[in-house]
């Protein structure tokens, strides 16, 4: 089993926050840090699961991702 955690800031963004920002999709880079946690050989995950969770702290709302899911190997039967 492979599991990820990533924190999404999804309160108002600030000026500054808005100019230092990649730019990037944080949902598809949660996505791309779980497939890149999967060790060598494997070739897809399954029974992948994804919990959410919301929290307020003084600077910001942020919503947290929680993948988790299994590696396998999978090959094609001649």
């Amino acid at each position: 089993m492979i599991q990820i955690v990533r924190q999404i800031k999804i309160s108002h963004i600030g000026l500054l926050e808005r100019l230092t920002s990649s730019g990037t999709d944080p949902y598809q880079e949660a996505r791309d840090a779980l497939a890149g946690s999967a060790p060598e050989g494997a070739n897809a995950i399954i029974g992948v699961q994804l919990s959410t969770s919301t929290q307020h702290f003084n600077n910001g709302t942020f919503l947290y991702l929680f993948y988790i899911g299994t590696p396998v190997t999978i090959e094609e039967l001649a």
